[in-house]
């Protein structure tokens, strides 16, 4: 509790469904195998669930800013 995590190239990595972690706070990295479904891994790479149906909505025709 209390270490800090960092994740260098997050979208790249995730791509691959694994990702390294970096303990900064301890000094090592350890791999973290990701269980996302197809869907799960595009609202990831969205930025979240609202920017997900905000780029949808958008792509619909629905919003248009």
């Amino acid at each position: 509790m209390g270490d800090i995590l960092h994740i260098d190239n997050f979208p790249e990595q995730i791509r691959s469904w694994e990702v390294t972690v970096t303990d900064k706070t301890q000094g090592f990295d350890f791999k973290v195998k990701l269980e996302l479904t197809d869907s799960e891994m595009e609202v990831v790479l969205a930025g979240g669930q609202l920017r997900f149906q905000k780029d949808q909505l958008r792509a619909e025709g629905v919003l248009t800013d």
